[in-house]
């Protein structure tokens, strides 16, 4: 177990290395082309550039996740069995969040509705005590 997550870590440290090299030079260029007057112009040019780094960027993060699978089915893990438990769990707490969140907006708004007390008399108080 401890030989698959450093092997995860390992491939994760350099997608990680990978894919900042290559945002920092699109960030760099798209910054480049912000800069210049006829931006709008060059609109298209940017957005096929874009495109095209994006589709740099797929092969490796695919590559990485076939990576991961095969290493995790070695050490005996299911990992579309975790993912699928997972995702269930997920739908649950976010169904039961929902819930609580229209709960609580529900008695809020009737909070809201619900006229106030009348503020009790501080004479009534007092003579209460002296008795």
């Amino acid at each position: 177990m401890k030989e698959l997550v450093g092997v995860i870590k390992k491939d994760l440290e350099k997608l990680h290395k990978s894919l900042k090299k290559e945002g920092d030079e699109l960030v760099r260029q798209v910054k480049e082309y912000a800069a210049s007057d006829d931006f709008k112009q060059k609109r298209k040019e940017v957005e096929t550039f874009v495109s095209t780094k994006l589709k740099e960027f797929e092969p490796k993060v695919e590559k990485f996740i076939v990576d991961v699978k095969k290493g995790a089915k070695k050490h005996g893990l299911d990992l579309p069995g975790i993912e699928k438990k997972f995702n269930k769990a997920a739908k649950f707490a976010s169904k039961k969040i929902k819930e609580l969140h229209d709960n609580y907006k529900q008695s809020h708004e009737a909070k809201k509705a619900a006229p106030k007390k009348a503020a009790a008399k501080p004479k009534a108080k007092a003579k209460a005590k002296k008795k």
